[in-house]
């Protein structure tokens, strides 16, 4: 007897590259101290969240909700990127084009098509942007999912437990019959403050999803 019926997948970090993981390189490269650019970029699982019911302040979350356009969040980069570079980082073109160079997990992306044909319902639940959605969107087969649930389009991120509701009430599963896949720690434990069973995944794809198997094994 099947103990889940849906399982959601993050989108960088899961089905992609981790876009945190080539912000460190990018530190390494360039000699600057760890969390250099996380700083700079406000970006990055380290940033802290506002407590509940409280606004968004930093830049890039509120980028990843809506709140504010491209232009603006590369505008504040910029102004700040001179005390590190001696001279402003120009970030728009960069950033709008920069989910091209993103490696997908085809292991990943098959194993949701697999679950599919078994009968489970698959969705994507990301943090993104809306400067860059086509892009990123482009380099999937959308079929495979059921569900998209994109924050830049619901005006909510992860952690916040209204983005995995929302998730779970458009693919018609109770958050207790859902597993959620995500390399951040705060996201899934987000999930599994609403219920659904979590999967941190790291650097070893395998072992994430040999969890997941666990998890859906019938009994």
């Amino acid at each position: 007897m099947r103990r889940y019926d849906a399982v959601i997948f993050d989108y960088g970090g899961v089905l992609s590259v981790s876009p945190f993981g080539r912000m460190r390189e990018s530190e390494h490269l360039l000699g600057l101290a760890p969390g250099t650019l996380s700083e700079l970029f406000g970006y990055g699982p380290d940033q802290p969240e506002p407590a509940s019911g409280e606004p968004y302040t930093n830049k890039w979350h509120m980028l990843e909700i809506g709140a504010i356009d491209v232009k603006e969040y590369a505008d504040w980069v910029a102004d700040r990127s001179v005390a590190v570079f001696g001279q402003r980082l120009e970030l728009h073109d960069r950033l709008v084009g920069s989910v091209d160079n993103l490696t997908t997990y085809w292991l990943m992306v098959h194993t949701a098509r697999d679950l599919k044909h078994d009968g489970y319902r698959t969705a994507i639940c990301t943090n993104n942007i809306a400067a860059i959605r086509d892009a990123w969107m482009q380099q999937l087969p959308l079929d495979v999912f059921d569900v998209v649930v994109d924050s830049s389009v619901e005006g909510v991120r992860k952690p916040d437990p209204a983005i995995y509701r929302t998730t779970a009430d458009r693919l018609g599963v109770p958050p207790a019959r859902c597993v959620f896949l995500d390399d951040i720690p705060s996201n899934v434990e987000g999930a599994r403050a609403v219920g659904m069973a979590g999967v941190l995944v790291g650097d070893d794809i395998v072992a994430a999803l040999t969890e997941l198997s666990e998890l859906l094994r019938e009994h």
